[in-house]
């Protein structure tokens, strides 16, 4: 029986938006919240996507994995390909909620990607 490898997913914090709205208490990053956004800021599931091979240029200005279309995305979206699954709308949650810190944030995004087997690493520094 082999062993299952552990899936990485890099974060970038210098370009990581986060916190909701703009102008709310622990904001990261410029712009709206998206999976990437014109400022060039990616909630945590733009992250994901980007690294699952989806091009930035489709996920510029999307709000959730469903938007985009005609991609099979694993645990992202249903499989008919037309709804974000659980795992996606509890990630938004993490993503956006600005009653949180930075630190709780990464915290409780490591947490949640584990329950998929998938290590989170984040690096650089933040933009307020």
């Amino acid at each position: 029986m082999s062993k299952k490898q552990t899936d990485y997913l890099i974060i970038d914090r210098s370009k990581w938006r986060t916190g909701g709205d703009i102008g709310t208490n622990n904001q990261t990053g410029k712009g709206n919240t998206a999976l990437l956004n014109k400022q060039g800021f990616m909630c945590c599931l733009g992250f994901r996507c980007n690294q699952m091979g989806i091009p930035k240029r489709l996920l510029l200005n999307k709000g959730t994995p469903e938007d985009i279309q005609d991609w099979n995305i694993p645990d992202l979206v249903d499989e008919e390909c037309e709804r974000d699954t659980t795992f996606v709308r509890d990630a938004i949650e993490i993503n956006d909620n600005y009653n949180i810190t930075s630190k709780e944030r990464e915290k409780k995004i490591i947490a949640h990607f584990a329950t998929k087997d998938i290590k989170v690493e984040f690096v650089g520094t933040y933009v307020k």
